[in-house]
This record gives C-alpha cells, structure tokens and sequence, in this order.
C-alpha cells in the first residue's frame, strides 16, 4: 500500500488514506475469465437466446487456446446445425458488460460479475454446466506440429474447415486474404491419423495453482478494504 502526500495550504503536509480502489489498482488480483459466442448473422439482435457467455475463475481452469478451442467446440455441439452448410466464426468486442461494470464502486465476488454477464447473455460455467476437455494434449498425437503444416499459420488472415473424401477426415486451407479463397486444400493429420481419432481427456477442475505471491496480495486487498471502509460482509467472516 502507497500513501502519497499531498499539497496543504498550511505549509504542512498531510497524509492522505489510500482509497481501496487505488489498491487494487497496484495489486495483484485473482480474475474471472468470459468468453462470449454469439449465434446468428453480423444483424442478428443479441439477447440471452443466443449470445451464450463461458465464464471460469483463473483457480478452475487456465486461459489460453485450449479453453477457446473447447468453448467453439462446445457450442458446435450444442447447436442445430440442420441446412446449415458453411459456420463462419469472427471475434468483435461489444463492451456493455464493461459499462455496467465501471458503475459498480465495489465489486468483491465472481457471482457479481456473472450477475452482470447473465443480463445479456446465458452463462454456461466451465466445469459445472460443461466438462472442459484436454484438445492441446489430445491433439499432439493426432494434428501436425503448426510448423509443419502446408502453409504459413501467422501469415494467414482465416482458417477453412472442410470434410475430406478420406471418411473420417478434413482438409484446412490457410486463406492470407479475407475474401479471395486462393489456398491448398490438404490434410494436417499424422501420417495414418484422421481427426476422427482426436479423443481429448477431461481436465479436471481446481488444480491451477495460483501464484503465493497473488494469494498474499489478495488477502491484503481484502484486509486493507473492510478496515478502510469501517464495513464487514459476513459471507468474508
């Protein structure tokens, strides 16, 4: 915690109290990740029926590519695709849940947030609602190292999925333009593999350790709040 003086007019100089907010600011904290898909076309109005939030604390699961790839896994799985021949997926930022957020002066649970998030979107809670799967590990033994793919994974702009005549398969193209389709189609499987025979694990819940360090700051953060503001919350007793 950091007390900075300020000016007085009295030629004296005053401490002046660190306000809880300004704390937190300089330490570290635990946070809730969210990660939002949203189903149906770029005029499609968003609403709880189909914007779906997948939300998880940094304690439960870690972030990364393997929680993305599950949650577009996941959703595919639960969705109607009947006459629907091509799924186009694009990632934008609509920043209501953020608004809602900075009216908040003190937010001190997860269930906070989701309190917000569940105003516009159905929350599905990783490890509760879904059990999240192991792709990184699972796909090792199945799909190419990136760097042996047939195209340059960073140059590209987009990513076609696309069954292959081999049952069981598919081909990936890498596009490096975001309308002309002008790439290879080939396959990205070992050799005698197939995706089919991708079969992740499931990851089990609670075992991210987080950081001492963190854990020390956060207990500070709540300490210093409550002695502050003069207030207690039973449910932190």
């Amino acid at each position: 915690m950091e007390c900075l003086a300020s000016p007085s007019t009295s030629g004296k100089t005053r401490k002046r109290t660190a306000h809880p907010e300004n704390i937190a600011k300089r330490q570290r904290q635990l946070y809730l990740y969210s990660w939002t898909i949203e189903e149906g076309s770029s005029k499609a109005p968003l609403t709880t029926q189909n914007v779906f939030a997948y939300c998880w604390t940094e304690d439960q699961y870690a972030k990364g590519a393997n929680a993305i790839a599950f949650i577009v896994y996941h959703r595919l799985m639960n969705t109607n695709l009947t006459d629907i021949s091509t799924d186009t997926l694009s990632f934008h930022r609509t920043a209501y849940v953020e608004k809602d957020v900075k009216k908040l002066e003190c937010i001190l649970r997860p269930e906070d947030y989701l309190e917000i998030i569940g105003t516009y979107s159905t929350i599905v809670r990783m490890g509760s609602d879904c059990e999240v799967l192991d792709f990184k590990r699972g796909m090792s033994s199945v799909i190419k190292d990136v760097g042996s793919w047939h195209f340059q994974f960073k140059n590209c702009k987009r990513f076609l999925i696309q069954w292959s005549k081999e049952i069981g398969n598919v081909v990936i193209p890498g596009e490096v333009h975001y309308t002309n389709n002008m790439g290879v189609l080939k396959k990205i499987t070992r050799k005698n593999k197939k995706a089919s025979d991708l079969n992740p694990e499931v990851i089990i819940k609670n075992i991210v350790r987080s950081e001492p360090a963190k854990l020390v700051d956060v207990k500070k953060l709540f300490t210093t709040h409550f002695i502050l503001s003069g207030k207690m919350r039973r449910d932190f007793i």
